[in-house]
């Protein structure tokens, strides 16, 4: 027969796993291949394989990983719902051979996140003329 303690214990750990899973379903995480070099929030990040994600319970920050890189960045983002096709995409702005990402938009959310431009990407803007480039995400 269990003891008491025993039951508290087991109840823990099921309520420390349960709330581990929402909280991993919580986040909405994209995984990319960027195949060329980008700015972000005044840095440069090397092309290769990204991982983005968001809270659920605040869209206003964007965490970019790189993991072969060993990076992880925290970018403030402004969030837009948007009726959006069935494609994750991330937009850049390519200005010459630079290129600023400006937007990840998340189909099955519905969410548009919105980047700020950086200081680097302003001076850009005022001598070149910008591009678009579009990388679509495979689910």
């Amino acid at each position: 027969m269990s003891s008491p303690k025993s039951l508290v214990l087991t109840a823990v750990v099921v309520l420390v796993v349960m709330g581990a899973a929402t909280h991993a379903q919580a986040q909405t995480i994209v995984k990319c291949a960027v195949p060329f070099e980008f700015s972000l929030g005044g840095e440069v990040f090397p092309s290769g394989i990204y991982t983005l994600s968001t809270s659920a319970s605040d869209r206003t920050v964007l965490i970019v990983r790189n993991w072969a890189a060993n990076l992880a960045r925290f970018i403030s983002v402004q969030r837009e719902d948007e009726a959006l096709g069935s494609d994750t995409l991330l937009k850049f702005t390519r200005y010459e051979d630079h290129y600023f990402l400006s937007s990840v938009l998340i189909a099955g959310d519905g969410i548009s996140l919105n980047l700020p431009r950086s200081a680097a990407e302003r001076e850009m803007a005022a001598r070149s003329v910008a591009t678009g480039v579009t990388v679509v995400v495979n689910h």
